[in-house]
């Protein structure tokens, strides 16, 4: 009944997002080739608006001897030059469309690990919340299910907040607000999913935690969660485990952005996180910009293939990741982003002047999950390094040993290596991960 009502008011007020959320089903049914067909029109269509309607890119191409009339084959794709945070930050009121309805846009606002908010603006008529049907259908879920959400609380006017909960009747949803957190508010969300039969747990990953860990500290059973949905920081090995373990759920990833929402999501295989290359494009480039192999760590560079209100074009965002070069199992025409490995800034520099990638040390505790409830890697301006540990239990010697051997293996003896035992390592305010900290600029 739940379905039918969800899909009743979507047709009769949103009808162009059920029509949406039907096209990118299809999409889900067509080849590689196609989807590929698909995404290189939309990337031409997007340059070509952009040059002529956007100030910021008329300037910026002309400026790097670039026109969209270059872009005979997908090559040239490399032509077209990089946009960065400060970037966007410096030209904001140049990025926007200028016949721009302000009743149309929703503006997004992100801080970073900087802490320097970054601003942009999305089109509420691309309704970017019909993807998390899509991905809904992946996971063998109800597309309108009993929800929980775990994210940092917004303001939102008494009309809208009315309006969404119309539109979501008769589903249940739950939140619990990831800035501030406490145990007494843990247990109330906690009572509320049981009592509302919540089937899905989406939000922060290091909130989320936070929440599993009470649950497995108090023996707390909820029989009704089937999925977890994490996204925003880094899912390791060990927080999957423990979100398993406290729920007895399928944990699944999603990678997305207050820049850019919805790049890429696991399916039910788990073997890589599956780019939405039919409404967004993922190129890995090296530090030069230039395009790397699949399987090749790169930075991240991002396009929207939808926003035309404010168009984010061949952004790099920050983060560290690769495309599989293997096929996921499942056969869906989407390419394979590996895990997000961390951000540029994550890197832990060495005194003779090289680094380690901040991946290596988000996976150095993935073999001890049932002994470390959490951990971070900080390192100070002198180069040193705190490995800041939370055990679950009892303290670990062992473990404590291995990971410090293994850090002095790869850092070559040139640090300082401190092992700090704490109760319990903070989150940011907004409730997300970071595993890895350089205070070295």
């Amino acid at each position: 009944m739940k379905q039918f009502i969800f899909k009743l008011k979507n047709l009769a007020f949103r009808r162009h997002a059920y029509k949406k959320y039907k096209q990118l089903l299809l999409n889900d049914s067509l080849s590689v080739e196609e989807i590929q067909v698909v995404n290189w029109e939309k990337r031409k269509r997007i340059i070509k608006h952009a040059y002529e309607n956007i100030p910021f890119y008329k300037n910026w191409y002309s400026k790097h001897g670039f026109h969209p009339n270059q872009l005979k084959s997908q090559k040239d794709w490399a032509l077209i030059p990089v946009i960065t945070k400060e970037i966007i930050r410096e030209n904001f009121n140049e990025m926007m469309f200028s016949d721009i309805d302000e009743k149309r846009h929703i503006i997004s606002s992100t801080g970073g690990t900087s802490g320097t908010p970054l601003k942009v603006l999305h089109d509420k008529n691309n309704f970017n919340d019909v993807n998390s049907w899509r991905v809904m259908k992946w996971w063998n879920l109800p597309i309108s299910p009993n929800i929980a959400f775990v994210f940092r609380k917004t303001r939102s006017s008494k009309i809208s907040v009315l309006l969404n909960r119309i539109m979501w009747f008769p589903t249940k949803r739950v939140f619990l607000d990831a800035s501030s957190v406490n145990d007494i508010k843990i247990e109330a969300f906690i009572n509320k999913i049981i009592n509302k039969n919540v089937i899905i747990l989406q939000g922060y990953t290091g909130a989320l935690n936070e929440v599993a860990n009470y649950v497995i500290k108090n023996k707390i059973s909820i029989s009704s969660v089937r999925s977890i949905w994490c996204t925003s920081s880094p899912l390791t090995n060990i927080i999957r485990k423990n979100l398993e373990k406290a729920f007895n759920a399928e944990v699944y990833d999603q990678y997305g952005s207050g820049e850019v929402y919805w790049i890429a999501t696991e399916c039910d295989q788990h073997e890589g996180l599956h780019i939405h290359s039919d409404i967004r494009h993922v190129d890995i480039v090296d530090n030069e910009d230039k395009p790397v192999e699949n399987g090749v760590l790169g930075n991240v560079l991002i396009t929207d293939l939808e926003n035309y209100l404010f168009p984010i074009i061949k952004y790099k965002n920050g983060d560290l990741s690769m495309i599989s070069k293997v096929d996921c199992s499942c056969k869906k025409p989407y390419p394979l982003l590996t895990k997000i490995y961390g951000r540029i800034t994550d890197l832990i520099k060495l005194p003779n002047g090289g680094f380690i990638a901040g991946d290596y040390f988000t996976t150095i505790f993935d073999d001890y999950p049932d002994d470390v409830r959490t951990f971070q890697i900080h390192q100070k301006e002198d180069f040193s390094i705190d490995i800041n540990i939370a055990f679950k239990n009892n303290i670990n010697n062992d473990i404590i040993n291995n990971v410090k051997e293994l850090i002095t293996n790869k850092t070559k003896d040139l640090v300082i290596l401190r092992v700090n035992i704490l109760k319990e390592i903070k989150n940011n305010l907004a409730g997300k991960n970071r595993f890895v900290i350089s205070d070295i600029k």
